[in-house]
């Protein structure tokens, strides 16, 4: 069943075809018939003298979500040069969990909204459209340089609400706190080969403001600013960071987030200054 005979049965489309060519009997056929029907297809495909197979078969739901996507694209500014792909558009989560299960799309449009990404499916690129919303999904010792995942002119955030005490961030973290630096840097340091943007940022930290190498400095903020994560932005720009994603970071109870959205409204950088918002965060 080709896509834009669905389609145009979705949008009404195809009755109205079939009346202008006065196929009266198969347009009361077409319109008495069912989007919800287990057998539409097939019985379009009688309707109409076509042959069916399942291998054909395409689920309405997904027609008339892609009219939908289409016909918003035709109303939003620059819209246009996204109708052409809007089969890898995602508006929100849904859209974003459906073209990811197709398999087919390595290329993916996320529009606006609040998406979050999962780690376990590899080899994307991730395009961001009017500023979204994003976080990645980590789970225990995640290698970043073996998923191939890239972002482009978007900004994400980790949520790590879910990690475990095995995760090597997780250790390199509480290390950390408890002022163990070396043994940190000991894990951060090969967690950074692997290309994991939240140990480029802390190994960062450290070495500005407790091992004091500018060199070191500006070699982890280089990776982890071209990686795109939120955090490291927020630090190193006075603007261009995804203030939506920073804010459900904070919401997740993500302590390094609530402190840096506290002092971006405390400075107003990037964000209208408001003490009230600021005491509120930091």
């Amino acid at each position: 069943m080709k896509t834009f005979i669905l389609g145009y049965f979705a949008n009404g489309k195809l009755a109205t075809w079939l009346k202008d060519r006065y196929y009266d009997n198969e347009a009361m056929a077409v319109e008495s018939l069912s989007a919800d029907d287990e057998k539409l297809h097939q019985k379009l495909c009688s309707i109409l003298k076509v042959s069916y197979t399942e291998e054909n078969s395409i689920d309405i739901a997904t027609v008339k979500r892609r009219n939908e996507k289409l016909a918003f694209l035709k109303q939003v500014n620059d819209g246009e040069k996204w109708i052409s792909k809007v089969d890898a558009v995602a508006f929100n989560q849904e859209d974003l969990l459906d073209i990811l299960d197709t398999g087919t799309e390595k290329m993916i449009y996320l529009y606006e909204g609040d998406f979050e990404i999962p780690l376990t499916v590899k080899n994307i690129t991730y395009f961001g459209i009017n500023n979204p919303s994003v976080l990645l999904r980590a789970y225990d010792n995640v290698n970043f340089s073996s998923l191939n995942l890239k972002f482009v002119d978007l900004c994400f955030g980790w949520d790590v609400s879910n990690v475990s005490s095995a995760d090597r961030m997780y250790q390199a973290e509480t290390l950390f706190n408890l002022g163990k630096y070396d043994e940190s840097i000991e894990i951060l340091e090969k967690l950074a080969e692997e290309n994991n943007p939240r140990a480029c940022w802390l190994l960062s930290v450290i070495y500005k403001n407790i091992k004091i190498d500018d060199e070191k400095v500006n070699k982890f903020r280089n990776k982890v600013t071209n990686m795109g994560d939120v955090i490291a932005l927020s630090y190193e720009r006075e603007i261009h960071f995804n203030l939506k994603t920073l804010e459900r970071l904070a919401e997740k109870n993500d302590v390094i987030a609530q402190y840096k959205l506290g002092l971006c409204y405390a400075n107003g950088k990037g964000v209208e200054q408001s003490w009230e918002k600021a005491v509120e965060w930091y």
